[in-house]
């Protein structure tokens, strides 16, 4: 099955099996379409013949072009899910992912409420 298959076929499951919406079916696609662009990049690879050392090198690039941790881990969930379909199917035997942390992503602090804001509420 050639990649452009392979893609739309995983993409029709994301809304058949889980009615995900037409822009996270978008992102997911656009995740993995960029993951490919980069192995056939002059690595002779594809999605079928990708190794976890192909997954944590892509992170790695990503990383290094000021990708966010959090752009990152959405990565890592679309290939994630990406794989998991593959095996299911039988396209692939093993999951790279399956090993792979997701990037640690900083947690936002609440901001406080001033002066001001407190005696208008008092």
């Amino acid at each position: 099955m050639n990649s452009l298959a392979l893609v739309q076929g995983f993409i029709s499951m994301l809304w058949l099996e889980h009615g995900l919406s037409e822009n996270t079916q978008a992102a997911y696609k656009k995740d993995i379409e960029l993951f490919e662009r980069w192995l056939s990049d002059g690595r002779s690879k594809t999605l079928t013949s990708t190794v976890p050392e192909d997954i944590l090198a892509y992170l790695s690039f990503r990383l290094e072009q000021g990708a966010k941790a959090s752009s990152s881990a959405r990565s890592l969930s679309s290939l994630r899910r990406l794989y998991k379909y593959l095996v299911r199917e039988g396209m692939v035997e093993l999951d790279p992912t399956d090993n792979i942390e997701s990037p640690k992503l900083g947690r936002k602090l609440p901001s406080s409420l001033s002066e001001e804001d407190i005696e208008a509420l008092i």
